[in-house]
């Protein structure tokens, strides 16, 4: 909760971890919607996009309960959950 009011109360830093959440979450839904080659992306940006979900991840369930909106940035961890558990990343 103090990392998320830290950030509600500096719009330049919560606009920036938002937009890269954002990015990622593109990024995910075009590897799902097979627009994005799943292997570049997991060669290219796969060990950022777990650092992210490590570092922010209580970020990321706290501004889901926050906003009441379970299924935020919902396809990036998932496409992160699933490159941990295929031992990929």
């Amino acid at each position: 909760r103090e990392f998320f009011e830290i950030l509600e109360g500096n719009e330049e830093g919560r606009s920036a971890l938002v937009s890269i959440l954002n990015y990622f979450e593109g990024i995910s839904i075009g590897i799902k919607r097979d627009l994005l080659d799943d292997g570049y992306m997991k060669l290219s940006f796969g060990n950022v996009a777990r650092s992210y979900v490590e570092h922010y991840g209580f970020y990321i369930q706290y501004r889901r309960a926050f906003h009441r909106s379970p299924d935020m940035w919902i396809n990036f961890t998932n496409m992160v959950a699933l490159w941990n558990s295929e031992n990929l990343l």
